[in-house]
């Protein structure tokens, strides 16, 4: 899966890795089976925004997209 690499990939270079994804998308992630407990953990631990549509104080920039 491509988490798996990118955790590997990140933990080997000591870079990071930038993702914007849909919530639905991020609980599909965190559900599966792919990714064993630490992997999950560092990438809730790894989340720095959140943005929801349904409040104006989420918004990126004070825009709504989409």
């Amino acid at each position: 899966m491509m988490f798996k690499n990118i955790i590997s990939e990140i933990n080997s270079s000591g870079l990071q890795y930038f993702i914007n994804m849909g919530q639905s998308s991020i609980d599909e992630i965190l559900a599966s089976e792919i990714l064993d407990a630490e992997e999950k953990k560092i990438i809730k631990k790894s989340i720095r925004l959140e943005l929801y549509d349904n409040n104006f104080s989420s918004w990126l920039f004070g825009e709504a997209f989409g």
